[in-house]
């Protein structure tokens, strides 16, 4: 099935759709998505128009979104280094379990350096909100410089001479990378101004508007390239490569060949070379290719992002006829229950209605007869719990069993959910345990969720999470006797 790759650094969406390795579809759009009704309704216009389905998606932050900061350690392992760099970008954020991708750069003085982007928890959670709305899975949330890392060891060039990547914003922003045949030198970003405010309205203006576009593209090319030359005055830069939407402005390519006297190209993917502008596609390109090899930088917890491979589809279909033949057993039982206590409650009526109509009834009679029908009445609102739990509970978290008991002497019923999920960290087995305790919150039929109790379980090789909540069900309005 194929997969959706969103970019949102610019102001206009860019997606492209991929399956198997093929891009099926590209478009940018003009409208921007900051909501998920945005978002939304840009999904239903890239499945009409490419007649695709899919249900998987991946993200592109804006930079804006982004903290950048280099670290820098003694050589050590990566873990250990991730260890020393999240204990920093916890200070400086001041979260306790901060998101964060870290990358190594060259090294300088004899100290490693890392490269740490960091993007705050609610600005996840905005994201995460925006998608489910938009009823799509969200793989994965990246940064593009964690996607155009699939292009610096496959472009030509001299194995001894340096290279760099722009990736040009439409508005004169820019993120540069500079880079050798096995490490990462520099990455830069450099916001842009905005480009021309204002439509052309006629081949004057639009004159006008492209040269000042290139005006800034150039000035904001020329700042990060002396930068790096300043730092790395050695250096011998062997080809410059411009990609991303800004790329297509007019003369950028020639101006800055004649600007730098360097070997200047336009880096257009293989799976888009069809598609107009194809330069603009890179990071999303750049973001399918690193995800299919399993080297995308994620910010989303692996909990969040791992589909369930315990034995593949396999263990997947025989979960699922477990638990449809589970719930039309209880569904059935249920059904006839019902319909055992609805033919009581019909005859105690009968009798009831005749007894009043004896002179002989008396009010202990009538008491027992309404207790009677009270107690045939009663009845868990099962169809209302398995209807919210389809809807409320989390991808990742599976239904195991429910067990119902209403207490003797009480209108109010207990309900035993056991749910499993697959465990991979502490920290993101409580997130997604958090996220199911917040939406049996939400539900309308079960309430007042007591604190779970956690157990762990061993599946094929797989460790599992095994939480049992006790909730209330509200008693639901009856007919019984009047």
């Amino acid at each position: 099935m194929a997969e959706l790759y969103i970019d949102l650094r610019n102001d206009a969406a860019l997606v492209i759709l991929v399956e198997k390795g093929a891009v099926l579809y590209g478009r940018a759009f003009t409208q921007r998505v900051s909501d998920g009704e945005a978002l939304r309704q840009l999904v239903a216009t890239v499945r009409t128009d490419s007649g695709a389905t899919f249900k998987a998606a991946h993200l592109l932050v804006p930079g804006s979104e982004v903290t950048l900061r280099l670290h820098r350690t003694q050589a050590t392992a990566m873990a250990d280094a991730r260890a020393i760099v999240g204990r920093a970008v916890a200070m400086e954020t001041g979260e306790a379990a901060p998101l964060f991708l870290l990358t190594r750069m060259a090294m300088e003085h004899g100290q490693q350096v890392y490269l740490a982007e960091s993007l705050p928890r609610p600005t996840l959670e905005k994201y995460l909100g925006m998608f489910r709305e938009a009823r799509l899975r969200l793989l994965t949330v990246s940064t593009a410089f964690q996607a155009r890392q699939a292009f610096l060891t496959e472009l030509p060039g001299d194995i001894q001479q340096i290279q760099a990547l722009f990736d040009l914003d439409a508005d004169g922003g820019i993120e540069a990378t500079f880079f050798s045949s096995s490490e990462i030198l520099q990455h830069e970003v450099l916001a842009g101004g905005g480009g021309a405010s204002g439509s052309a309205v006629n081949d004057a203006d639009e004159e006008r508007s492209g040269r000042r576009k290139l005006y800034e593209t150039m000035n904001n090319l020329h700042t990060v390239y002396s930068r790096f030359m300043n730092q790395h005055p050695q250096a011998a830069i062997g080809k410059l490569w411009l990609g991303g939407p800004g790329a297509a402005v007019s003369g950028v390519a020639v101006s800055l060949a004649e600007a730098l006297e360097a070997d200047v190209g336009l880096l257009v993917p293989d799976e888009v070379k069809d598609l107009f502008i194809g330069q603009a596609y890179v990071a999303a390109v750049g973001c399918a290719r690193q995800f299919q090899k399993q080297r995308l930088g994620n910010f989303l917890p692996s909990e969040l992002r791992k589909r369930f491979q315990i034995n593949t589809r396999l263990v997947t279909l025989s979960v699922g006829s477990l638990v449809a033949l589970a719930l039309l057993a209880t569904v059935g039982i249920t059904e006839k229950r019902y319909a055992a206590a609805k033919r009581e409650l019909a005859d105690e009526q009968l009798a009831l209605q005749a007894i009043q109509a004896s002179a002989g009834s008396t009010k202990e009679q009538l008491k027992d007869l309404r207790k009677i029908g009270e107690l045939a009445g009663k009845q868990l609102p099962v169809y209302d719990i398995f209807r919210e739990l389809t809807v409320l509970l989390p991808a990742g978290v599976y239904l195991e069993s429910l067990e119902c008991v209403v207490p003797p002497g009480k209108d109010v019923g207990d309900v035993k959910l056991t749910t499993v999920m697959v465990y991979d960290t502490e920290f993101g087995s409580r997130m997604l345990l958090s996220q199911y305790i917040s939406a049996l919150k939400a539900s309308k039929v079960l309430s007042q969720p007591e604190e779970p109790v956690i157990t762990y379980r061993a599946l094929g090789g797989r460790k599992l999470l095994v939480a049992a909540i006790t909730c209330k069900v509200a008693q639901r309005k009856r007919e019984g006797l009047r």
